[in-house]
């Protein structure tokens, strides 16, 4: 009789040792590492807040986005990055490294790789006078690509230029391995239906398109940045001047003024992907790992009643 008591007892105990261990299990969240895609087509390299345009330090060149602006003195996307001047920036990360070719010159292409991680997208700066349709309006969307970045999917957009400054937008688009790039579409005369010129402006510089009468330029419109697993995208929405096109008589912008600062959108891994790991899955789990555990102190009909209980447990979370 005592004997039996005893072995009730320390059924009992144990029995609570895995009940306890089925809900640390299942309900403990499982973390997820924020894994940053990989950029391709450039290097980071580190750049000088001194050399920033206009000041004194100031070397034409030295870096591609480092222009003027008719936005200000000071309003290229370095000086939106540190927070300066005449660039409205939601939390500038300050001076973070910038993809180059050699040279340091543009690259023709860049284009990422994703991790399989979802995206979260903010719109952190808009810094253009493209916000009214007849005058022209911007959007800034994503496209898949092949291994070269040149792209092989339909744009889709994300953001446009009226929207708030902090907008954010989620993707989880994109499996391991697949490649993916930026655009930017610049509608000149937005909703006035035949009057409309669309120039469309990709992170592959050669496939930039126009559907008026001036050609698109094949520059990069793209400046990207990095800061741990976090890329900022400076864009530019204006055709560059060419031959008999000039600012006088063409809605164009001379080259030395492309400042990337038009759209500038903040690229994160998603903090809260979906879908996340099913309860039920985590619980079976603990069931396996409580009855390795359990299996050590019972054994014969211990064992028996402990899964009899734990399955009729299980049954119950899930009615």
């Amino acid at each position: 009789m005592l004997t039996n008591l005893r072995r009730s007892l320390r059924f009992a105990v144990f029995s609570c040792h895995c009940v306890l261990f089925l809900f640390v299990a299942a309900f403990t969240p499982v973390a997820t590492v924020a894994k940053g895609d990989t950029l391709y087509g450039g290097v980071p390299i580190n750049w000088d807040p001194n050399s920033l345009y206009p000041g004194s330090s100031y070397i034409p060149g030295l870096y591609y986005w480092n222009n003027d602006s008719g936005d200000g003195g000071q309003a290229n996307i370095g000086w939106c990055l540190i927070g300066g001047g005449q660039c409205n920036m939601q939390n500038p990360p300050g001076r973070i490294p910038f993809y180059t070719a050699a040279g340091p010159s543009a690259p023709a292409s860049l284009y990422f790789s994703s991790t399989g991680q979802g995206l979260r997208l903010t719109l952190d700066a808009v810094v253009t006078n493209q916000k009214n349709g007849g005058s022209g309006e911007d959007f800034f969307g994503y496209y898949s690509t092949d291994v070269s970045g040149n792209h092989v999917g339909s744009p889709v957009i994300l953001f446009n230029s009226n929207q708030p400054l902090g907008s954010t937008m989620f993707l989880s688009t994109f499996s391991a391995g697949q490649n993916y790039a930026f655009f930017l579409e610049n509608i000149q005369g937005y909703g006035t239906g035949a009057q409309q010129t669309t120039y469309s402006f990709y992170m592959n510089s050669a496939a930039n398109s126009s559907t008026g009468s001036m050609p698109a330029d094949n520059m990069q419109h793209f400046a990207a940045f990095q800061n741990g697993s976090t890329f900022y995208l400076g864009a530019v929405d204006g055709d560059a001047c060419a031959g008999t096109f000039t600012v006088n008589n063409s809605p164009c912008i001379p080259a030395s003024a492309f400042d990337y600062n038009d759209m500038v959108v903040q690229i994160s891994p998603d903090p809260d992907p979906e879908p996340e790991p099913a309860t039920a899955a985590l619980f079976a789990l603990g069931a396996i790992c409580a009855g390795i555990y359990c299996g050590a102190a019972f054994r014969g009909p211990a064992i028996k009643r402990l899964l009899e209980r734990a399955s009729a447990f299980f049954r119950f979370t899930n009615t």
